[in-house]
């Protein structure tokens, strides 16, 4: 865009038959920078999807009143943080189980303790030989190992028994068998596939059991509040850009490359399902996950401005001191045409004001594990209330 400044400089005197130099010429005002910008709230909101990932049974209607025991898988439960997977550790679990239940109880249902169901679930697991509680101290799982092996390990628990080696030699021991065991991929993956279905046999004996007697099990399949979710948010689906946009459509090439925002946000996820106890039927199943991003009360404030400024006022003003000079001056007359004003136009940003932030290096431990907690208890609420009791 050009602003034509055509400065006539005339000069008033007139020397009998000889000009004088031409008259000196000012620095005109240059034109303001012009400004605009637009603050909006960025989500994700994807509770539309959460009932396509739950499935209820309309042949095995949830009586009011029914009880309910939480069983989360013992493998998992032992799983550390620092390994991506959080059952149990640092009151994630907790904080997810109080929702769940206060959820099953507002949705009508009596909740069993789960200390005593998990007591006779250890019983049952020792039982069969699973002898969970002692290995897991040092890091090893029965399907660690070939099934021939088992001799040997049991020899060498006997011998830690007898203290005829010490914990770091047993320890030594087990790590030199794991590594000889050699399990084909698909012999492996059968014997998980039985272990699953035996475990879910015992959960189902240690909810039907005297102490606990409960109607339903809700198996928790799985839990995690340490996933990351990566994400290109497109700027343009929210209307207050759009609207910016039309405002100043020469910003277009700026905003092309800035369309798609990247943002790393921290994800919960639950995957669970409801099993009825006397018939082993799977009466609902469902998984769920969130982002901090997914609510409004939890959006991130971003902001984008345009900004239109002069592009050559030093050429402007090296003219003007140009034309100023003494010899100029008596060569250049008295006509002079000061060059048209140039623009350019600037996009700032999107930057970051508020809210949600896609940094994950940018937040403290504080506040992730605030982030973790909240998402634990929303993505529990919202999933366990898709339960539903009575006639649907």
């Amino acid at each position: 865009m050009k602003i034509k400044l055509g400065l006539l400089i005339v000069s008033g005197l007139i020397l009998s038959g000889c000009s004088s130099p031409g008259a000196l010429i000012s620095m005109p005002q240059a034109p303001a920078a012009e400004t605009d910008n637009v603050s909006f709230m960025v989500t994700t909101e994807k509770k539309d999807l959460l009932n396509d990932n739950v499935v209820q049974s309309r042949a095995f209607p949830i009586p009011v009143g029914s009880s309910v025991v939480i069983a989360v898988p013992d493998k998992k439960s032992k799983t550390q943080d620092s390994h991506g997977g959080d059952f149990k550790t640092d009151g994630f679990f907790s904080a997810a189980e109080q929702q769940i239940e206060r959820s099953l109880l507002r949705n009508g249902f009596q909740v069993k303790d789960r200390a005593k169901f998990e007591a006779i679930l250890r019983d049952l697991r020792d039982a069969r030989g699973v002898n969970t509680g002692r290995w897991s101290r040092y890091g090893f799982d029965e399907r660690d190992f070939d099934p021939a092996m088992r001799p040997l390990l049991q020899r060498l628990t006997e011998q830690l028994d007898k203290k005829e080696i010490s914990e770091s030699e047993f320890y030594t021991q087990l790590e030199e068998l794991r590594s000889k065991a050699r399990i084909s991929s698909e012999s492996r993956s059968r014997s998980e596939g039985e272990d699953e279905l035996t475990d879910i046999s015992e959960v189902i004996r240690a909810a039907s059991a005297s102490d606990v007697r409960a109607d339903y099990v809700l198996q928790i399949h799985e839990f995690q509040t340490l996933k990351l979710r990566d994400e290109r948010i497109n700027l343009f689906n929210f209307a207050p850009v759009r609207e910016f946009m039309n405002r100043h459509p020469d910003l277009e090439r700026h905003f092309i490359s800035r369309q798609f925002f990247p943002c790393q946000s921290l994800e919960a996820s639950l995957n669970a399902k409801l099993i009825h106890v006397k018939t082993g039927n799977v009466v609902w199943i469902g998984n769920h996950s969130a982002t901090e991003l997914d609510t409004e009360q939890s959006a991130m404030q971003l902001e984008l401005t345009y900004q239109k400024q002069v592009a050559n006022y030093n050429k402007v003003r090296e003219f003007v001191e140009y034309q100023n000079q003494p010899g100029v001056r008596e060569l250049r007359g008295d006509l002079v045409t000061l060059p048209d004003w140039q623009f350019r136009t600037d996009l700032i940003g999107p930057t970051h004001i508020a809210g949600a932030n896609c940094k994950i290096e940018q937040r403290s431990n504080d506040e992730i594990n605030q982030i973790r907690t909240d998402l634990s208890r929303r993505v529990a609420t919202e999933l366990i209330s898709t339960i539903k009791v009575g006639d649907f």
